[in-house]
């Protein structure tokens, strides 16, 4: 597992459109056990993809002692 840097406010990444995740590969496994264990390190509530610098259609939530991991979310 790995500690990612966390983009912050400003920076242009965050304005651009995620793409849809399509392949559930070891890299997909890989980025969302890099994102909890950044998101333990920051202590923070959630963390998007695009907020580690990757423009992937995922974020984490953290509630109530358990984490939420969350591919291609639906809005209705």
């Amino acid at each position: 597992m790995a500690i990612r840097n966390i983009i912050q406010l400003g920076d242009p990444t965050l304005r651009k459109k995620s793409f849809e995740v399509t392949d559930f590969g070891e890299k997909t496994h890989q980025l969302i056990d890099d994102m909890k264990d950044t998101l333990i390190k920051a202590e923070g509530a959630g963390l998007a993809a695009p907020q580690v610098g990757v423009l992937r259609r995922i974020f984490i939530v953290s509630a109530d002692g358990a984490y939420f991991e969350c591919v291609n979310p639906v809005i209705l």
